[in-house]
């Protein structure tokens, strides 16, 4: 079982990859929904405004 390290304790490698991971959830946890969201909306309004 791996210990958990402070970013002190860290490498320069070690920094990288932890930053890496951490923006990559980022985009996935957060990003992607928010720009699907305004897809949908915006097609749904297209769509409501474009029938009448």
């Amino acid at each position: 079982m791996s210990k958990k390290k402070n970013v002190s304790e860290m490498t320069e490698e070690e920094k990288e990859e932890w930053v890496k991971k951490i923006d990559k959830k980022i985009l996935c946890d957060y990003l992607v929904p928010i720009v699907v969201s305004l897809i949908t909306t915006l097609t749904l309004l297209s769509f409501f405004y474009g029938t009448h």
